[in-house]
């Protein structure tokens, strides 16, 4: 998403992930950016390819403008995310299933149980609930700031 704040487009990125239920992506990015493990630790702590880490670190670290940035940001809004954030997409076997639109629209609900496909359809067919989540995570994240005396937090 060019033109958003890089901390508005981590934040949206992690979220979505969240409630996608790919919460690996969300524990790889903040393991490797927030805490400085190796992308090959996390391939091997959660099965994931070495390709698949080191693309989710990149599209981190794009969003950001440096690694520097990306780690300062990771390192913040990862255990906010992580900590606040339940998934709305929940793995049934071979397939994915959508908590909200089982509710609203069953059509909807089942879905190859990929993290691309979670991401894509929490992204497209629940905006409103990433919002939320977005403005939950940016309100934890000034009440730290503000708790540290820091300056201002802007999403």
């Amino acid at each position: 998403m060019s033109g958003q704040p890089p901390l508005l487009g981590v934040v949206r990125y992690m979220v979505t992930h969240m409630l996608a239920g790919n919460v690996v992506v969300v524990r790889s990015i903040y393991e490797v950016l927030g805490q400085n493990d190796s992308p090959s630790m996390i391939v091997r702590r959660y099965g994931l390819s070495k390709h698949a880490v080191k693309g989710y670190i990149q599209r981190i670290v794009e969003r950001c403008g440096s690694r520097r940035r990306a780690e300062i940001i990771v390192s913040r809004v990862g255990p906010i995310v992580l900590g606040a954030v339940e998934p709305i997409v929940v793995d049934d076997g071979n397939v994915a299933v959508c908590k909200l639109c089982m509710v609203c629209s069953p059509d909807n609900a089942r879905m190859v149980n990929d993290p691309s496909v979670r991401y894509s359809h929490v992204r497209r067919l629940h905006k409103a609930v990433v919002e939320m989540h977005i403005r939950r995570v940016l309100d934890e994240l000034r009440a730290q700031v503000a708790g540290h005396g820091g300056g201002e937090v802007r999403g």
